[in-house]
């Protein structure tokens, strides 16, 4: 399974943001995988976005090695594929963030 995925990354003190593809092997151990059917980026997303690079400015990204933002998702019916580890599929979630 391959996702698009919007990556944040620190070469030296220059912070850079692109959209890549992914594979379910690049996730982190107790990552949430879920099947979108629609999703938009909103105002608030934006910024956070804006707000991570200037936060990556200032953290020290070498420990943990890892660190990763999730863009929010407004409205988004989705079907949980895995919950940390555990095998719960079918459930349908519905995030409406105001």
């Amino acid at each position: 399974m391959t996702f698009q995925a919007l990556l944040a990354s620190k070469a030296g003190d220059k912070i850079s943001t692109s959209v890549v593809s992914l594979s379910e092997q690049d996730l982190m151990p107790g990552d949430v995988v879920v099947a979108v059917d629609y999703s938009s980026v909103n105002y608030k997303d934006a910024l956070a976005i804006t707000a991570w690079s200037r936060l990556a400015r200032e953290l020290d990204l070498g420990k943990p090695a890892r660190t990763t933002h999730v863009v929010g998702l407004a409205g988004v019916p989705a079907v949980i594929e895995r919950l940390f580890e555990e095998q719960v599929q079918g459930r349908t979630v519905v995030d409406v963030s105001a």
